[in-house]
C-alpha cells in the first residue's frame, strides 16, 4: 500500500486523540473507585466538550454544516461516554445532560431507518438496467426536493446501497468520457488494507472495553461497526463511482461522500502535481487515500455544491486514475 496523505493522517491523529481520552476516563475513573474517592466531573467535561471538538475543528477542518453535525454527534457520544463511566453517586451536570442523549439517538434511527428504507424502495421500483445510484437520487429528489438535507440524506443512501447490493452491474455507469480513481496513489488498496485493520481491532477492542463497561463495549463496538460498514461502501463507491465530462459540465463522483457538479466554463487551468498540498480555506482536495496528481484553477467565485453546503472554491486537487487523459477531456 502507498502512503496516506496528511489529510488523512490528521484524521486518525484525531481518531486517536479521541480512543486516548475515552481510555483514560475509563482508567481514570476505576482508579478513584479502588481507593473510595469520588470521580470528578470536570476533568471528563473539559476533555469531552472542549478538548475534542476543537481537536475535530483543528484537526477535521470542516466546513460549517459539516462542523455543526460533528459537534453535535461528538456532544451526543460524550455525554454517553459520561453516563456510563460515572457512578451515579458521583454525577450532577451528568444528570441534566444524559436526558439530551436519547433524543440524539432517537434522531439518529430515525434518519438511518428513512435512508435505508429509501434505498429499499427506489431498488424495488427500479426498472432492469437502470442504474440504481440514479434511480435513488430520482427518487429522493422526488420526495424531498432539491436542497441540502437532501444531499446529506443521498449520501447515507448511497452508503446503505454500495455496502449492501452485491450486483455491481446495476452500480456502474455507462456513461461516455468516464475516469476513473481507484487506481491513483493505491487508493482502493489503502482503503481495503485500513478497513481490514479496522475490522481485526473490532472484536479485541470490544474485549477489552467489555471488562470495564459491558453496555459501553456494546455502544462503541456498534458505532464502530456502522462506521466499518461506512469505510466498506466508501471502498466500493471508489472502485465503481466515475468522474465523467458530458457536455459543458464535469460530474466528479468520488467514494460515497463527494458529488460534485464542476462547469467547464469555470476551468481556468489545468496543471499536473506530484503531491497533495496542505489544506487551506479556498481549496478543495479530492485524493481519497491516494494523492493528487492534477490541479484545477477555477475562475473566481466559483461556489460547489457539497453534502455539507456550498463553498467557494479557488483552487481543486484531485487524484485520478489517468491523468493526461482527464487533462486533454477537459480542455477538448
Amino acid at each position: 500500500m502507498q502512503g496516506t496523505s496528511p489529510h488523512h493522517l490528521s484524521r486518525t491523529l484525531f481518531l486517536l486523540l479521541c480512543a486516548g481520552v475515552a481510555a483514560a476516563a475509563f482508567i481514570g475513573a476505576r482508579y478513584h473507585q479502588a481507593r473510595g474517592l469520588p470521580v470528578p466531573e470536570w476533568p471528563l467535561a473539559v476533555d469531552l466538550f472542549l478538548v475534542v471538538p476543537l481537536a475535530y475543528l483543528l484537526l477535521w477542518r470542516p466546513a460549517r454544516a459539516q462542523a455543526l453535525l460533528g459537534l453535535a454527534a461528538l456532544f451526543s457520544l460524550g455525554v454517553l461516554l459520561g453516563a456510563f463511566v460515572l457512578p451515579a453517586e458521583d454525577k450532577s451536570l451528568w444528570l441534566w445532560l444524559e436526558p439530551l442523549r436519547w433524543l440524539a439517538l432517537a434522531a439518529l434511527v430515525a434518519w438511518q431507518v428513512w435512508a435505508f428504507a429509501t434505498v429499499v424502495r427506489a431498488v424495488w421500483r427500479a426498472p432492469g438496467g437502470t442504474n440504481l445510484e440514479q434511480a435513488l437520487h430520482a427518487a429522493l429528489d422526488g420526495q424531498a426536493g432539491p436542497g441540502p438535507m437532501t444531499e446529506l440524506l443521498k449520501v447515507e443512501a448511497r452508503m446503505w446501497l454500495y455496502a449492501l447490493w452485491r450486483d455491481t452491474g446495476r452500480l456502474r455507469f455507462a456513461e461516455a468520457g468516464a475516469f476513473h480513481v481507484h487506481r491513483q496513489g493505491g487508493n482502493a488498496s489503502n482503503r481495503f488494507g485500513f478497513l481490514v485493520i479496522v475490522a481485526v481491532e473490532l472484536p479485541i477492542a470490544h474485549a477489552l472495553l467489555h471488562l470495564f463497561s459491558p453496555a459501553l463495549a456494546i455502544v462503541v463496538s456498534a458505532l464502530t461497526a456502522y462506521g466499518l460498514l461506512f469505510m466498506f461502501a466508501d471502498y466500493r463507491a471508489t472502485r465503481l463511482r466515475p468522474i465523467t465530462v458530458t457536455g459543458d459540465m464535469v460530474r466528479i463522483r468520488y467514494g460515497v461522500l463527494t458529488d460534485l457538479r464542476l462547469p467547464r466554463a469555470a476551468i481556468v487551468e489545468v496543471g499536473f502535481v506530484d503531491r497533495t498540498p496542505r489544506r487551506a480555506a479556498s481549496r478543495m482536495r479530492l485524493v481519497g487515500m491516494g494523492r493528487a496528481n492534477l490541479r484545477l484553477r477555477l475562475a473566481p467565485g466559483t461556489r460547489l455544491a457539497t453534502p455539507f453546503g456550498t463553498r467557494e472554491v479557488a483552487e481543486l486537487f484531485i487524484g485520478v486514475d489517468q491523468p493526461q487523459a482527464f487533462a486533454q477531456a477537459l480542455q477538448a
